[in-house]
């Protein structure tokens, strides 16, 4: 196996990945805010987020067109909508719950949803009454004919481990669902599938 270094202010530390993924078996028994934890540190740990804190090029700036955010439902936001230096801004100065970011294929959109993991994991770790809790899906396994969004995630945040059910976190709104691969849902009855989650 590989090894993980973590560093911070000039010191660091290593461990395995063998011992990174021995994480999960530490929260079978642990309490919810230990599991919690647990869940947030893999997030740091994993490579596929953890190297976003350290490479990520914001989606934004000068980007060609330039990156523009719109909201028919905002009265705040024009018909050209409002430049952004960084789609982030969306949910953390524009305050959106609700976000949809589209481009090319290479144009950055998982890289984005993998840094908005890392970030909320960060935040959630550092403020847990206010940060939210990332929950990762790819959309390519939403397959199931006449499945509801809704039992899809149910499904989903019981592998999790945190104990967390699908009515807990919406009454509560602990959570932040991050969804990759919408062109990646069957063509068929894609846009059945597409109004579904809208």
């Amino acid at each position: 196996g590989g090894h993980i270094v973590i560093a911070s202010g000039g010191s660091q530390v290593t461990i395995t990945t063998l011992d990174a993924s021995a994480l999960g078996a530490l929260a079978v028994n642990a309490d919810p805010r230990r599991r919690e934890e647990i869940y947030l540190t893999r997030f740091i740990l994993d490579e596929t987020y953890a190297r976003w804190g350290r490479d990520y090029v914001p989606l934004a700036g000068d980007l060609q067109p330039a990156m523009r955010y719109y909201d028919r439902a905002d009265a705040n936001v024009g018909p050209g909508g409002l430049h952004l230096e960084d789609v982030r801004e969306a949910i953390s100065e524009h305050h959106k719950t609700k976000l949809v970011i589209l481009g090319q294929p290479g144009a950055g959109k998982t890289t984005t949803l993998y840094r908005l993991a890392l970030d909320f994991a960060l935040e959630r770790l550092r403020d847990p009454a206010r940060g939210k809790l990332p929950i990762s899906l790819n959309l390519a396994n939403f397959r199931k004919v006449n499945e509801l969004p809704a039992d899809f995630l149910r499904a989903h945040l019981e592998t999790t481990g945190l104990g967390l059910s699908y009515g807990e976190a919406i009454a509560y709104r602990q959570v932040c669902f991050l969804l990759d691969g919408l062109n990646q849902m069957p063509a068929d009855d894609r846009n059945d599938r597409i109004d579904a989650w809208r």
